[in-house]
This record gives C-alpha cells, structure tokens and sequence, in this order.
C-alpha cells in the first residue's frame, strides 16, 4: 500500500531505505485470524417507502453473514463486501472467512439485479429485460437496508445480540461494487459528466466498463444522495469511477479510502478508472494499491 502522491507531481520526499517498523505486523494480516467462524444466510424484502419511491418496486435478496467466535465482550465492527457485475456473494467466501478470522463481522448481499444467476436467467428467456441502469439505485439501497435490517436482528436474534457495531461499518467493492462503495461514501451520479462522455466518442473507446456507467442517464435526472453516515470507511477494487462520478464528486469525499487496482484490468482500464480518478481523491487517508498481474 502506497500513501497517496499525484500522478502529475513527483514525489518530493524521499523514499525511506529501511523497512517501515509495523511490516512485521501487516504480514500477519495475510495469514488466517485465531477465530473460528459461523455462517448464517438470511433472505430480505425491501419494501420501504424509499425503495418504492426510486426504484418502482420492492427488492427481495439473501445476504449471508460471517461472525467471529471470540470471547471478547464488546462488539464486532462490520464489513460488507459489495460483489461485481455477473458475480455473487459466494465469489467472495474467501475474503470473508479471511476477515471473520480476524475478528470482523462480515456481511455479503446478493444484487439480484447484477448477479451472474440474473443473467442466466436473462439469457435463458427467464426474465424480461436487463436491469440496466436501475441498479444504480438499487445496490447502496441494498447495503443500507441491510443494515437496518442487521441492527433490528442484533435485537431480537440471541446469535447477533451483542455481537455487531454497526456505527463502525466498512465497504469493500469490487468493480460495479466499487461504485456501490463510492456511493455509500457520498458520491452521487454525476449526469453532466456522462452527458459528456457518452456521446459519439463512445463507439470508439477501448473503455468497456464505460458502457455501463452510460447506461445511468436513462435515469431521471436528479440528486441520488446515497450516502450512509455508518459507514466510515470504504475498499475499491477495480471500480467504476471515471464517468458516473467524474473528479467534481470524488473529489468531495472525506472518508479514508484504499483503491485497489490491476495492472491488467481490460474491463475497467486501470489508468482511466483508478490512476487519474484516483488524483481527484481529496481525502486526508487515501491509499493506492496496484497489484501488476492481477
């Protein structure tokens, strides 16, 4: 992980010859926690009047939650891990478990609107259209009700009581998930920068994630104000950023950041979706990662 420095500005300090002093500490971080883990699936409805009013219908989805089982008393801060376009919940079992281990109470939703089983179904005649640019609402629609619906649980169920800090909530999101993420954080769709980018300047890009950011300006122009005060920090990986947000809104975000991005990423273009937006980021603790195979 590397601290934030303009991509337009060398460096002026200079890089230290020795080891930082906690590197023994972060190596651990890579190795399985001492907690063991229990799973639990839980199957929610979305039928808030929010819901209703931006996106026309109620939202059926599972969510599945990873505790840690450790004797300390206090609660557990809370991890949601937000899936990428055609994926699903259990493409991150991995990283769950890994985080559960290390004391973090981790929760995964399903966006049944930008699922690999929706599109299945999409391509089997199942279901009647793509959900396209409704899903710009529904996924950080999805992280909040979720968590409304955790705090209500961490009431009534004995496996939960006392177990979540859901005032302490990261996000991790992996491309489309990484909008979700950004969402969350207080970015809100930036339709004059799509109106800007999606014109017939489009047929020529080699920027493919670009045709599904465009499809947001099907929507109704309007502020979509997502931001969720419990969340206090958020993961990147590989998102979506360039247009949907443009630098006039990443640049107003003030949580601690950390952007993971792929040294050979041909859907979301490392350069043009984490490098240069990662330059509009004005937040004090901002962090770029780029892993160069991946």
């Amino acid at each position: 992980m590397l601290r934030s420095q303009p991509l337009d500005n060398p460096a002026s300090q200079p890089v230290p010859s020795q080891p930082p002093s906690n590197l023994a500490r972060l190596k651990t971080w890579g190795q399985p926690g001492p907690y063991p883990i229990q799973k639990l699936t839980f199957n929610l409805e979305d039928k808030t009047p929010k819901r209703i009013q931006l996106s026309q219908s109620s939202r059926q989805f599972p969510v599945d939650l990873y505790l840690p089982q450790t004797s300390q008393r206090k609660p557990s801060p809370v991890v949601v891990i937000s899936h990428g376009l055609g994926s699903s919940r259990s493409a991150y079992v991995y990283f769950a478990n890994h985080l559960a281990s290390h004391g973090f109470v981790v929760a995964v939703p399903e966006h049944p609107g930008s699922s690999v089983q929706y599109f299945q179904a999409l391509l089997a005649g199942q279901v009647s259209r793509d959900s396209g640019a409704e899903e710009f609402i529904d996924r950080p629609l999805d992280v909040s009700f979720m968590l409304d619906d955790l705090k209500v649980r961490s009431q009534t169920d004995p496996r939960l009581q006392g177990r979540l800090d859901l005032e302490q909530v990261g996000v991790a999101g992996h491309s489309y998930g990484g909008y979700t993420a950004l969402a969350l954080a207080g970015a809100t769709i930036n339709f004059n920068q799509l109106q800007q980018d999606c014109g017939p300047a489009l047929q020529q890009t080699l920027n493919i994630s670009l045709f599904l950011q465009c499809q947001a300006l099907s929507l109704p122009p309007q502020n979509y104000n997502f931001t969720d005060a419990r969340v206090k920090a958020i993961l990147t990986i590989s998102p979506i950023t360039q247009s949907i947000f443009g630098p006039s809104q990443l640049k107003t975000l003030k949580l601690p950041i950390l952007l993971l991005a792929s040294g050979a990423d041909t859907i979301t273009p490392t350069l043009l979706e984490q490098l240069r937006p990662f330059t509009w980021l004005n937040s004090p603790h901002k962090y770029l990662a780029l892993i160069e195979k991946a």
